[in-house]
């Protein structure tokens, strides 16, 4: 265990790359494990790879890195593969930044509001891969940030996905013809008699409908 043993840090000093960093966090985020865990993870892997010399990050400063770690996502789109098509999942989720738990609200009433933000996401389902982001207010609807999202970046996008609340005529214009919209439309829906070439996979499901 002697050979386990980590020279001492420098405060504030990165001695730790950030891909090494990221590496750790993702094998983290991979098998559900705390910070500790994961650190003592990182070391077995290192011990069954006989790389006991090699220093790696210990909890404290993977939760101080994680904080300020640069993770460029929004490049993934442009940055394919040659001939790589991608397929796009696009949906949102709420999230609570400031309030009170249901429990007291329930029981005792409010004293103060809950404030939402919304997370907006475009994965690949292949590779649960995350390409694009954004962070809104909740004042903001679906197809209006998932347009902008996606607007100019679907060169090597094959298909994008999403529920009913991107059957907006923004959003699919901005996917056009080329890219394969599959998007359930609601069940009132009709299909206009001229409509532009980005409506026209929706025409074709509200007259299969």
């Amino acid at each position: 265990m002697a050979n386990l043993s980590r020279k001492k840090k420098v405060v504030g000093e990165k001695f730790y790359p950030d891909d090494l960093i990221k590496c750790c966090l993702c094998l983290r985020a991979q098998f559900h494990l705390p910070l500790r865990q994961a650190d003592g993870f990182v070391r077995s892997l290192m011990r069954l790879w006989a790389l006991t010399d090699v220093p790696t990050p210990d909890y404290t400063t993977l939760s101080r890195r994680a904080v300020d770690l640069p993770v460029e996502i929004r490049r993934r789109l442009a940055a394919t593969k040659e001939n790589e098509k991608l397929y796009l999942v696009i949906d949102s989720t709420g999230l609570k930044v400031f309030g009170e738990g249901e429990w007291k609200v329930r029981q005792h009433g409010w004293s103060k509001h809950r404030r939402w933000r919304k997370l907006h996401l475009a994965l690949n389902p292949a590779t649960q891969e995350i390409v694009a982001m954004e962070l809104t207010g909740n004042d903001e609807d679906d197809a209006t940030v998932g347009a902008r999202m996606l607007r100019g970046k679907l060169d090597n996008v094959r298909a994008c996905a999403g529920d009913g609340a991107y059957d907006h005529y923004k959003f699919r214009a901005v996917l056009g013809a080329e890219v394969q919209q599959r998007i359930p439309p609601p069940r009132n829906a009709v299909a206009p008699p001229a409509a532009p070439p980005c409506l026209r996979p929706r025409n074709e499901a509200v007259k299969f409908i």
